[in-house]
């Protein structure tokens, strides 16, 4: 295991992640094969791969908020 010191949701963060199986999509892989979830998994990280490029992150206000607030936490 490599441990890297940057900053999270920076662009080397990002592309550090891109075309990997992270912590928050790794449930996704013990799904049944047949499942769209597990599908889409392993679609997302196909595209990433081929593409060099990662699709849009959903992202709410909550989501914002907690990206500011996790400094003082």
């Amino acid at each position: 295991m490599k441990h890297y010191d940057i900053e999270q949701n920076s662009e080397e963060w990002d592309a550090l992640r891109r075309g990997k199986f992270t912590a928050s999509t790794f449930a996704d892989l013990f799904m049944a094969k047949t499942t769209a979830g597990y599908k889409k998994a392993i679609i997302k990280v196909a595209f990433e791969i081929v593409t060099g490029e990662s699709e849009e992150m959903y992202n709410n206000k909550w989501m914002q908020r907690g990206h500011e607030k996790e400094p003082f936490a």
